[in-house]
Formats: C-alpha cells, structure tokens, sequence
C-alpha cells in the first residue's frame, strides 16, 4: 500500500480581540480621554497620557488567555520605544516582546508562540514627541489556552475478596 499521508500541520489557535471585553486602566488620563477609550472599538475615541515618561495602559482579561497578536493604532502623540508586557496578577510583569512607532497609525506586534496571560499592558517608555501617549484602538489578539490534560487515572482495583468465617445470619 502507498504510504499514509503526512499528518497536517497543528492548526493555529482562533484569535479574537479580547481587549473588548477587558477593563482597561492607566497610568494617567487626560481631558476626558480615558483607558477605556482604546479598547471600547471606537477608532474616534482615544486614550491620552500625561506627557511624561514612562506611561502604561493596562487591561484586565479576567481569564488566562493565549496571545496571538497585538495591534495598537497611534494617534499624533506616539511612542517612539514601548514594551508589550503580561503579568499573572497585575503587580509583577514580564516584557514579552518590545516594539516601536513612528507615527500616526497601525503598529502590529506578533507575541512569542505560548505566551499566556491575564493581565496585558503597553508601557511606554519614550514618547515620539512634547506630547503625552495617545492610542485610538489597541486590539488584543488572544485564544483561550488548551484545557489541561486529563490527569492519568489508576486502573481500577480487584473487587474485594469475600470475607472469611462462617456466614452471617439472616436478619429476623
């Protein structure tokens, strides 16, 4: 018989934005342009910092999820050096990647295959120009991670050996 076929490539997860979803905060907001703005899917509406250095936007995902791909739209007021940072309880935090813009527009950032998170944040670290950070849309790309594997069960035991000694009375 011909050979058996190779086996497909493992399917990538389904990635879905889970920014929409999420509760957004900030290190700082300005002129009524809050957290919740860059992620509610409104390309008219922005977050806007302080013009300070660093400035950070952070969501809460309320469950773990595996991410895919980040896509963060910039207004005029961008950041020129940011990183993409998770976090399993929202106080300890992990760069998973570092990325950069130079202008007004769409920034997509690819995450390392497997990261995993609850907590997401952009922090910037140098601004692009006087002003504060400023981002339109910030879509998170994420699937839910695969569910554990079932832990292996123990095959079950002999049914117990019948007493020994005489037999039991009957009940009256």
């Amino acid at each position: 018989p011909p050979p058996a076929p190779p086996a497909p490539p493992p399917s990538a997860p389904r990635c879905s934005d889970v920014a929409l979803s999420a509760t957004a905060t900030a290190s700082t907001a300005q002129g009524g342009n809050v957290a919740a703005n860059a992620i509610d899917g409104n390309g008219g509406t922005r977050w806007e910092s302080a013009a300070a250095d660093p400035q950070w936007l952070q969501l809460d995902l309320g469950s773990v999820y595996e991410l895919c791909e980040v896509q963060i739209t910039w207004e005029g007021a961008y950041a020129s050096a940011y990183q993409l940072q998770t976090s399993g309880d929202g106080s300890s935090w992990s760069t998973a990647a570092s990325a950069s813009a130079t202008g007004v527009g769409l920034v997509s950032s690819t995450l390392p295959t497997g990261t995993t998170t609850r907590y997401f944040r952009m922090y910037g670290t140098t601004r692009g120009t006087g002003y504060g950070y400023s981002i339109y849309t910030l879509v998170l790309l994420a699937a839910s991670p695969s569910p554990p594997a079932a832990p292996d069960v123990a095959a079950p035991l002999s049914p117990p050996s019948p007493p020994s000694g005489p037999p039991l009375a009957p009940p009256p």
